[in-house]
Protein backbone atom coordinates (compact mmCIF):
# COMPACT_ATOMS: atom_id res chain seq x y z
CA UNK A 1 0.00 0.00 0.00
CA UNK A 2 1.50 3.57 -0.84
CA UNK A 3 2.29 5.52 1.76
CA UNK A 4 0.30 8.51 2.66
CA UNK A 5 3.49 10.91 1.78
CA UNK A 6 2.59 9.37 -2.08
CA UNK A 7 -1.15 9.65 -2.13
CA UNK A 8 -0.94 13.39 -1.01
CA UNK A 9 1.54 13.78 -4.19
CA UNK A 10 0.13 11.51 -6.50
CA UNK A 11 -3.62 13.70 -5.53
CA UNK A 12 -1.98 16.62 -6.07
CA UNK A 13 -0.77 15.78 -9.48
CA UNK A 14 -4.21 14.94 -10.28
CA UNK A 15 -5.38 18.19 -9.26
CA UNK A 16 -3.58 19.79 -11.61
CA UNK A 17 -4.04 17.63 -14.37
CA UNK A 18 -8.03 18.66 -13.78
CA UNK A 19 -7.38 22.09 -13.79
CA UNK A 20 -5.16 22.38 -16.85
CA UNK A 21 -6.52 23.34 -19.94
CA UNK A 22 -4.82 21.91 -23.00
CA UNK A 23 -4.31 25.92 -23.97
CA UNK A 24 -2.22 26.85 -20.98
CA UNK A 25 -0.11 23.79 -21.63
CA UNK A 26 0.40 24.96 -25.00
CA UNK A 27 1.25 27.86 -23.88
CA UNK A 28 3.57 26.94 -21.15
CA UNK A 29 5.44 25.04 -23.31
CA UNK A 30 6.37 27.59 -25.48
CA UNK A 31 8.16 29.64 -22.19
CA UNK A 32 11.45 27.97 -21.53
CA UNK A 33 14.24 28.10 -23.74
CA UNK A 34 15.69 24.80 -25.31
CA UNK A 35 18.83 24.88 -23.19
CA UNK A 36 16.80 25.50 -19.60
CA UNK A 37 13.97 23.07 -21.12
CA UNK A 38 16.89 20.43 -21.40
CA UNK A 39 18.47 21.16 -18.33
CA UNK A 40 14.50 21.32 -16.37
CA UNK A 41 13.91 17.72 -18.06
CA UNK A 42 16.95 16.30 -17.27
CA UNK A 43 16.95 17.45 -13.38
CA UNK A 44 13.48 16.40 -12.63
CA UNK A 45 12.69 13.66 -15.31
CA UNK A 46 16.28 11.70 -15.07
CA UNK A 47 17.48 13.10 -11.60
CA UNK A 48 21.15 14.52 -14.21
CA UNK A 49 22.37 17.48 -12.75
CA UNK A 50 21.34 20.99 -11.26
CA UNK A 51 19.37 23.53 -12.26
CA UNK A 52 21.10 26.83 -12.74
CA UNK A 53 20.54 30.32 -11.90
CA UNK A 54 19.28 31.47 -14.72
CA UNK A 55 17.26 27.70 -15.70
CA UNK A 56 15.81 28.40 -11.80
CA UNK A 57 14.92 32.11 -13.08
CA UNK A 58 12.87 30.61 -16.18
CA UNK A 59 11.15 28.00 -14.15
CA UNK A 60 9.91 30.56 -11.88
CA UNK A 61 8.84 33.07 -14.71
CA UNK A 62 7.07 29.73 -16.02
CA UNK A 63 4.89 29.96 -12.98
CA UNK A 64 4.26 27.22 -10.92
CA UNK A 65 0.88 25.89 -12.11
CA UNK A 66 2.66 25.69 -15.74
CA UNK A 67 5.62 24.03 -14.25
CA UNK A 68 3.13 21.34 -12.82
CA UNK A 69 1.28 21.20 -15.54
CA UNK A 70 3.93 20.36 -17.89
CA UNK A 71 5.02 17.74 -15.54
CA UNK A 72 2.12 16.07 -15.20
CA UNK A 73 1.92 16.01 -19.08
CA UNK A 74 4.83 14.54 -19.12
CA UNK A 75 4.07 11.32 -16.69
CA UNK A 76 0.90 11.38 -18.31
CA UNK A 77 2.38 10.79 -21.73
CA UNK A 78 4.39 7.56 -20.54
CA UNK A 79 7.69 5.82 -19.69
CA UNK A 80 8.24 7.19 -15.92
CA UNK A 81 5.78 4.76 -14.49
CA UNK A 82 8.32 2.71 -12.34
CA UNK A 83 10.21 6.24 -11.41
CA UNK A 84 6.69 8.64 -10.66
CA UNK A 85 6.99 8.96 -7.27
CA UNK A 86 10.47 10.18 -7.72
CA UNK A 87 9.86 12.30 -10.69
CA UNK A 88 7.37 14.17 -8.69
CA UNK A 89 9.33 15.06 -5.37
CA UNK A 90 12.07 16.06 -7.66
CA UNK A 91 9.50 18.31 -9.57
CA UNK A 92 8.54 19.91 -5.90
CA UNK A 93 11.83 20.56 -5.20
CA UNK A 94 12.87 22.15 -8.32
CA UNK A 95 10.49 24.35 -7.44
CA UNK A 96 11.36 24.98 -4.04
CA UNK A 97 14.81 25.43 -4.41
CA UNK A 98 14.69 27.82 -7.15
CA UNK A 99 12.09 29.83 -4.61
CA UNK A 100 14.19 29.82 -2.16
CA UNK A 101 17.08 30.87 -4.20
CA UNK A 102 14.60 33.89 -5.49
CA UNK A 103 14.71 34.82 -2.04
CA UNK A 104 17.98 34.40 -1.04
CA UNK A 105 18.66 36.71 -3.76
CA UNK A 106 16.20 39.07 -2.88
CA UNK A 107 17.95 39.58 0.95
CA UNK A 108 21.10 41.50 -0.86
CA UNK A 109 21.25 44.26 -2.46
CA UNK A 110 23.43 45.73 -5.06
CA UNK A 111 26.20 47.26 -2.97
CA UNK A 112 26.57 44.20 -0.59
CA UNK A 113 26.17 41.65 -3.48
CA UNK A 114 29.04 43.34 -5.42
CA UNK A 115 31.69 43.30 -2.26
CA UNK A 116 30.95 39.72 -1.84
CA UNK A 117 31.40 39.30 -5.65
CA UNK A 118 34.40 40.85 -5.79
CA UNK A 119 35.86 39.66 -2.61
CA UNK A 120 35.07 36.04 -3.21
CA UNK A 121 35.21 35.53 -7.21
CA UNK A 122 38.33 37.57 -8.00
CA UNK A 123 39.76 38.22 -4.54
CA UNK A 124 39.06 41.99 -4.63
CA UNK A 125 38.64 44.73 -2.04
CA UNK A 126 36.79 43.94 1.56
CA UNK A 127 33.45 43.46 2.56
CA UNK A 128 32.04 45.86 5.03
CA UNK A 129 30.81 45.17 8.70
CA UNK A 130 27.75 46.32 7.26
CA UNK A 131 27.80 44.05 4.28
CA UNK A 132 29.11 41.27 6.41
CA UNK A 133 25.70 41.57 8.69
CA UNK A 134 23.37 41.45 5.21
CA UNK A 135 25.52 38.23 4.98
CA UNK A 136 24.60 36.34 8.12
CA UNK A 137 21.07 37.81 7.79
CA UNK A 138 21.00 35.90 4.24
CA UNK A 139 22.49 32.61 6.18
CA UNK A 140 24.89 30.05 5.42
CA UNK A 141 22.81 27.82 2.67
CA UNK A 142 21.80 30.77 0.77
CA UNK A 143 25.62 32.36 0.75
CA UNK A 144 26.77 28.57 -0.16
CA UNK A 145 23.69 28.19 -3.17
CA UNK A 146 24.39 31.25 -4.64
CA UNK A 147 27.91 31.32 -4.64
CA UNK A 148 27.39 27.35 -6.37
CA UNK A 149 25.18 28.97 -8.80
CA UNK A 150 27.43 31.76 -9.46
CA UNK A 151 30.55 29.29 -10.24
CA UNK A 152 28.40 27.56 -12.80
CA UNK A 153 26.22 30.30 -14.55
CA UNK A 154 29.58 32.63 -14.56
CA UNK A 155 32.23 29.86 -15.88
CA UNK A 156 34.18 29.66 -12.83
CA UNK A 157 34.15 25.87 -12.56
CA UNK A 158 37.98 25.70 -13.39
CA UNK A 159 38.32 27.66 -10.39
CA UNK A 160 35.60 26.31 -8.17
CA UNK A 161 37.82 24.86 -4.93
CA UNK A 162 39.41 28.43 -5.31
CA UNK A 163 36.05 30.00 -5.05
CA UNK A 164 34.86 27.56 -2.36
CA UNK A 165 37.88 28.68 -0.33
CA UNK A 166 37.01 32.31 -0.39
CA UNK A 167 33.64 31.65 0.28
CA UNK A 168 34.12 29.74 3.16
CA UNK A 169 36.74 32.38 4.62
CA UNK A 170 34.43 35.21 3.88
CA UNK A 171 32.08 33.34 5.86
CA UNK A 172 34.03 32.32 8.84
CA UNK A 173 35.91 36.09 8.88
CA UNK A 174 31.94 37.64 8.84
CA UNK A 175 30.54 35.22 11.52
CA UNK A 176 33.62 36.23 14.13
CA UNK A 177 32.68 39.97 15.71
CA UNK A 178 35.49 42.22 15.36
CA UNK A 179 37.52 40.32 12.96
Amino acid sequence: MASPRVVSLLFVVALVSYSATAAVAQICQQIPDAICGRQIVDNIFHNIGNLTETCCDALLRLGEECHNTLVERRIAAGGYEKDVVNVIERSFGAWKGCSSLDSCRKLTDATCGSQIVQNVFHNKGNVTEDCCGVLLKKGKRCHTVLVGERIIAGGFEKNATKVIRASAALWDKCSIPGA
